[in-house]
C-alpha cells in the first residue's frame, strides 16, 4: 500500500486520469439535449425532430379547436 508521497502522487495521477477522461468525452450536456429533440415513432419506427412532432400537434390543436368553436355555434 502506497503512503505519505507515493501516495499523494498516485492520487494526483488518477485526477489527471479522470480529467482527461471527462474532456474526451466532450460535452455531455450538449449531446444529451441533441439526443432529447429526435423521438422514435413506436408504429412505423421513423426518426423525426421532436420540435416537429410539437409543430403537427399544436396545428392539429388549432384545428381542433375551430372545428369545435364551429360545431358549439350551431347549437
Amino acid at each position: 500500500m502506497a503512503r505519505g508521497h507515493q501516495k499523494i502522487q498516485s492520487q494526483q495521477k488518477a485526477q489527471k486520469k479522470a480529467e482527461a477522461a471527462k474532456k474526451a468525452q466532450g460535452c455531455d450536456q450538449k449531446s444529451a439535449a441533441q439526443k432529447a429533440l429526435h423521438h422514435k415513432c413506436t408504429v412505423c419506427m421513423v426518426s423525426v425532430l421532436l420540435i416537429v412532432v410539437f409543430i403537427i400537434l399544436k396545428l392539429l390543436l388549432v384545428k381542433l379547436h375551430v372545428l369545435l368553436i364551429i360545431f358549439l355555434k350551431g347549437y
